[in-house]
């Protein structure tokens, strides 16, 4: 359901006509993405009166979130399409946003701000394990997607029998906030040969504070999985027409050699599926780094599910695996490894091209 109010309808009529300027476009789309006959719901005439019959077909029959999608899709630059789909709690939302971002200090552009979590939100996935929800993950590469050891570490030591088949990468999902599934999401599973590399936790991150050494240089908490197929290159709509070309594509990892340099109040996005829910992103702030930068820790808010995820700057650069919290029994932050460190030592093991192919 969306009940549309009159400013949302009107944002939604707008990107619309730019996005499928003409009857015909309209047509194709509708009927590719939806299975819609759009001569059934409107005749030829002026697309501003054609998208307002569609609108009010897609509201009597509870169709305007899939609509939304559907063209978010095939236009994921179009920021009124993400603007809509927030509203109606399709799309990663955070009301902390812009409190966060202006202990930065810097000038916040909502449209670029819109364009990068809707691209950014198809690169990430939920990783079940025998059906259940137990991290996130995100694609590094055509067919790599990177997660915590320790969210398949069952699978990696065969412990209880569990195997590589038992292993499920959903992208996509989408829940409506009264239960409705809009998209149940598209399902990939690993290779044959699925594990490209991978590290363990350490034993000092399950001490409080103060701990009594540094994780060693490979203890990481990473594994990256090899993927059937290349779901970076999966197309996100079925329509064909000219310019609806959108794939979804994969989270660069940062260069060789390349630092993170966070300031008081660095401001850090994380994008995750917690408790197995659809995605969320949360925004707050970098808190501090260990001793020997293979461990940061940030204010940003994760629950069980959330191991995995990536942590994004202020410009949306890859700076860190999410991976765990302050073990005290009051939590005060949130912990990731730094992903200078995972590329260093991936560079080291000569993974890093693998990861490319």
């Amino acid at each position: 359901m969306s009940n549309l109010t009159g400013a949302q309808w009107k944002q939604l009529s707008n990107a619309l006509a730019e996005a499928f300027p003409t009857y015909n476009f309209l047509q194709v789309f509708l009927q590719q993405e939806m299975g819609l006959a759009l001569a059934e719901i409107s005749a030829p005439q002026a697309l501003p009166f054609v998208i307002f019959e569609v609108l009010q077909f897609t509201e009597a029959y509870n169709r305007t979130a899939e609509l939304v999608e559907a063209a978010r899709r095939n236009r994921p630059d179009n920021t009124e399409f993400f603007a809509v789909a927030q509203q109606l709690g399709t799309a990663p939302v955070t009301e902390s946003l812009e409190k966060m971002l202006t202990t930065e200090n810097i000038v916040f552009d909502v449209a670029n701000f819109r364009r990068r979590v809707a691209s950014t939100e198809g690169r990430v996935c939920r990783v079940d394990i025998k059906g259940k929800a137990q991290g996130t993950g995100f694609l590094i590469g055509p067919s790599a997607v990177m997660t915590n050891y320790h969210v398949v570490e069952k699978v990696i030591q065969g412990n209880g029998g569990y195997t590589p088949a038992d292993i499920t990468l959903l992208f996509d999902y989408k829940l409506l906030d009264d239960g409705t599934t809009l998209n149940p999401g598209t399902t990939h599973r690993v290779a044959a040969e699925w594990l490209i590399d991978s590290t363990p936790y350490s034993k000092v991150d399950m001490e409080a504070e103060p701990k009594s050494a540094t994780p060693k240089p490979d203890e990481l908490d990473y594994a990256i999985l090899r993927v059937d197929g290349k779901p970076a290159e999966d197309a996100l709509g079925k329509v064909t027409l000219p310019g609806f070309d959108a794939v979804r594509g994969h989270i660069p990892l940062p260069a060789l050699d390349e630092t993170q340099d966070f300031s008081a109040n660095k401001v850090l996005y994380i994008m995750q599926h917690p408790k197995g829910n659809p995605l969320k992103l949360t925004v707050n702030t970098f808190r501090s780094f260990n001793e020997d930068s293979t461990r940061l820790t940030y204010l940003n808010d994760t629950e069980n599910g959330s191991s995995g995820s990536p942590c994004l700057d202020a410009n949306w650069e890859l700076v860190a695996l999410h991976h765990s919290g302050d073990p005290a029994f009051k939590p005060s932050y949130n912990e990731g490894i730094p992903m200078h460190k995972i590329v260093g030592l991936l560079d080291q093991r000569g993974v890093l091209a693998v990861i490319t192919q």
